[in-house]
């Protein structure tokens, strides 16, 4: 069984291989998973990766001043681009994401 730093390692090889990537937040988001999502678009933006960042719902008002909240879609048109990679926050599961049976 891999330790926690060799799961680590491997995240990031398949980060920095990528160029193309989706983010994925819950479904009724909160600021939990919209700032990790968020995070990670900041953190990827500036390695100059193409950036996708997807909530099946929309943003709630209060949550909107967050930075890099204007690039989140919940247009799911976006389903039809290819991703090198496709990371989820802050969800166990495709379903909980809100977006099973589109990847």
């Amino acid at each position: 069984m891999k330790n926690h730093q060799d799961i680590s390692q491997s995240i990031y090889q398949e980060i920095k291989t990528a160029n193309n990537i989706l983010l994925i937040s819950h479904k009724k988001p909160d600021g939990d998973t919209l700032g990790s999502n968020l995070a990670l678009v900041n953190l990827l933006k500036k390695k100059k990766k193409n950036i996708t960042s997807f909530c099946a719902d929309p943003i709630p008002e209060n949550l909107q001043f967050l930075p890099n909240s204007h690039i989140m879609t919940d247009d799911h048109k976006m389903f039809i681009e290819k991703y090198d990679l496709v990371i989820t926050l802050d969800c166990s599961n495709l379903e909980y994401a809100g977006v099973d049976g589109l990847i």
